[in-house]
């Protein structure tokens, strides 16, 4: 079922699977735009911490849009941690 990425106040990862595993998930696909979003909104909200802690972001090229900086690749390998 499809709800707007606004109204969630809570979320879970295990159906969409970690932020962190740097997953391209296919956006076409409702159940994957909702995980899709809330990856986004994860590495939004990691990057604004970062800001705050006046760390430099990451500089992941991979779909670095979507994952602010934060994935060199696709997979767990893909990530960069926070420093």
């Amino acid at each position: 079922r499809h709800r707007p990425l606004d109204t969630i106040t809570s979320f879970h990862f295990t159906n969409c699977q970690k932020p962190w595993w740097c997953l391209a998930l296919n956006h076409t696909n409702t159940t994957k735009q909702i995980c899709r979003g809330m990856h986004h909104e994860w590495n939004r909200l990691r990057y604004e911490l970062e800001h705050q802690w006046n760390v430099s972001p990451p500089s992941g090229k991979f779909d670095s849009e979507h994952f602010y900086g934060h994935c060199r690749s696709r997979g767990k390998r893909g990530y960069i941690k926070l420093p």
